[in-house]
């Protein structure tokens, strides 16, 4: 029953397309959603962004927003998953939040697009652990330093993987997000939240994580002073403490 509260929340999104609205971000079927083979070997790595598109193997692209760093051996990797909303959203979060705040780390940073927008249904949960898996043996990435990160409905999707992945990341930082209830986790979390979060209540994911914290989770509660949920792009400096947190006390 752990995973109900992300299922609940897809039903609800499905709901309010309405009768006869079309999604304009359709989902693709499970069997459709792995990268073909020899994709990721076909990404240029090089220091510094690049926008690449990879293809499915029913020939769909997908497309991802890397930042590769100056050192690329063994590298670490951060996943980091956008808002909800569109598929070029990974365009603006990644810039302007993720990669900003998390450059200093010297780890890749994955930012992909989202088709359908909600990350946690299981065609996308199918298709970043496919996505991760192929990257780790193509780019040498140091498999003790993999973490992720997400803002909003892409941090609620940050909880849910740190549960249900624990052997393939080692740390996860949700921004602006929230889960269920208080489950224990098995990898140390660096929660976010702005102050005057008008989506996701700062007391009620105050006492997420208090719960969490009493059965044993290893958990740092940031509250970003006088931020609204609406302004992503203005927690760069809180993530920037998460990037030290990362390489200091985790990756150490």
């Amino acid at each position: 029953m752990k995973y109900i509260f992300p299922i609940l929340l897809l039903a609800i999104f499905t709901s309010c397309l309405g009768d006869g609205v079309t999604d304009p971000n359709p989902i693709p079927d499970v069997g459709d959603i792995i990268i073909a083979d020899g994709e990721i070997e076909k990404i240029p790595v090089q220091p510094g962004e690049i926008y690449h598109t990879v293809q499915l193997n029913n020939n769909l692209g997908f497309d991802l927003l890397i930042h590769f760093p100056d050192t690329l051996d063994n590298p670490a990797l951060i996943l980091a998953l956008h808002w909800a909303g569109y598929e070029e959203d990974y365009k603006t979060y990644g810039p302007c939040q993720a990669i900003a705040g998390l450059a200093s780390t010297e780890a890749i940073i994955v930012v992909p697009s989202s088709p359908g927008g909600i990350w946690w249904n299981p065609q996308m949960d199918i298709l970043m652990m496919d996505m991760l898996e192929k990257m780790i043996t193509a780019w040498n990435v140091n498999p003790k330093q993999i973490a992720l990160t997400g803002y909003s409905n892409g941090a609620t999707a940050t909880w849910l993987y740190a549960d249900k992945y624990p052997d393939v990341f080692s740390a996860a930082i949700p921004v602006s997000g929230s889960y269920a209830n208080s489950f224990s986790f098995n990898i140390p979390l660096y929660v976010i939240h702005g102050e005057n979060d008008e989506l996701f209540s700062l007391t009620y994911t105050q006492g997420v994580i208090d719960g969490s914290i009493n059965k044993g989770s290893d958990i740092q509660f940031i509250v970003a002073d006088g931020r609204s949920h609406y302004e992503g792009c203005n927690f760069v400096p809180f993530l920037e403490g998460a990037a030290d947190w990362l390489v200091e006390d985790v990756w150490k």
